[in-house]
């Protein structure tokens, strides 16, 4: 007992030296191709700066609900009210999309006409297509096999769909 607590004190030292320390979140912006055709999905990536530690247990991708897009959800630029920065701070690497006909993501001839005159675009069925290949860009990208998905309203709905199908993929589940 006495062993593994002198094993301990070093690492829980090391962890609020961490702590104190303000993390410097960086951010990559950019877009990748989704499964189907023609749809293109933002991606952002955050983490800290110069972090090149890329494991299933630190690696998260937040996923929206159907209100908003990723940004205002998890990465809102105002006072401390980023998510993406907290879980950074907690030495997590961060990532969020846009499903598609949100944000920045591609969007479909019918987001220019009226509500009315269309069914609801973006259904389940593909948006978990699109989660798939953003899951799917961060394993190859980073040589993980395990991604832990945070979903938020309909994003809960669609995670834990996703998960359902790609246990296999997915590390932990947060709706």
């Amino acid at each position: 007992k006495l062993v593994r607590t002198a094993v301990l004190l070093p690492g829980a030292a090391g962890l609020l030296a961490v702590s104190s320390l303000q993390a410097k979140p960086v951010k990559q912006d950019y877009q990748i191709d989704g499964a189907d055709p023609g749809v293109r999905l933002f991606v952002r990536q955050k983490m800290e700066e110069g972090n090149t530690r890329f494991t299933d247990d630190n690696i998260v991708l937040f996923i929206h609900g159907a209100t908003a897009p990723s940004a205002c959800d998890f990465d809102l630029g105002f006072k401390d009210y980023s998510w993406a920065d907290w879980m950074i701070s907690k030495g997590y690497v961060t990532y969020l999309f846009d499903k598609r006909n949100y944000g920045y993501s591609s969007r479909e001839k019918a987001m220019d006409e009226p509500a009315a005159s269309n069914k609801p675009v973006s259904r389940s069925y593909q948006v978990i297509r699109d989660i798939g290949s953003v899951v799917d860009h961060i394993r190859q990208k980073h040589k993980v096999a395990k991604v832990t998905l945070i979903g938020w309203s309909w994003g809960a709905m669609t995670a834990g769909y996703y998960a359902s199908l790609n246990s296999e993929k997915v590390k932990k589940l947060v709706m």
